[in-house]
């Protein structure tokens, strides 16, 4: 029996947090507004391995009249907008700055990867996958041992 430790560790806070951010966008969307912006800027983002990523910042006329200004949320090293395009953007009603840019992409891909990471490491712990590993590297030793030149 494979020891469960990962699956209830990480697997299970994984799923619910990708549910979690699923049902929080989802909300989102079906109540927020919908308008157009227009990139204007970038904001870039350094990790801590040295890497930097870049999210869009974006203006949009609210529902007032002014002008909002926001940082999308979701940031990426390649397939940024260029400066002047124009994206549709969702906001909230009530608070104008609390804005995104309505595209899958920005919406559902961190989901959507916790999702699979989740389902992954919950699957290969099930009982049925137990020993698979250690059956994968039985089969290529045996292979080996059986290869004359190696």
């Amino acid at each position: 029996m494979p020891d469960m430790t990962i699956t209830i560790c990480v697997a299970v806070p994984l799923l619910l947090l990708s549910f979690g951010m699923f049902l929080s966008n989802i909300f989102f969307t079906l109540r927020a507004e919908k308008t157009t912006g227009i990139v204007v800027d970038y904001e870039t983002r350094r990790g801590s391995k040295g890497g930097a990523t870049q999210a869009e910042v974006v203006e949009f006329q609210g529902p007032d009249g002014k002008t909002v200004r926001f940082v999308e949320k979701t940031s990426r090293s390649r397939f940024i907008m260029n400066t002047g395009h124009e994206v549709n953007v969702l906001y909230d009603p009530d608070n104008p700055e609390k804005a995104r840019i309505n595209s899958f992409w920005t919406l559902y891909i961190s989901p959507i990867i916790l999702l699979i990471v989740g389902l992954g490491l919950m699957i290969f712990n099930l009982p049925m996958f137990s020993g698979l590993g250690e059956n994968l590297l039985n089969m290529l030793q045996n292979f080996i041992d059986k290869v004359p030149f190696l």
